[in-house]
């Protein structure tokens, strides 16, 4: 991540975005512990589990 993050800071970015499903807790928790925020969250409804 230190990686990534100096690679994003070489090429003028502002942030890096990552996507994580919301069951996997353990990444959650890992990308917390090293400083990122939850920014949004998206909300779903299958039609088809009914």
């Amino acid at each position: 991540m230190n990686e990534i993050k100096e690679n994003a800071k070489k090429l003028g970015c502002e942030r890096v975005e990552l996507s994580c499903w919301s069951f996997n807790t353990s990444a959650i928790n890992f990308y917390k512990s090293i400083g990122m925020k939850i920014q949004k969250m998206y909300m779903e409804l299958n039609c088809k589990e009914e």
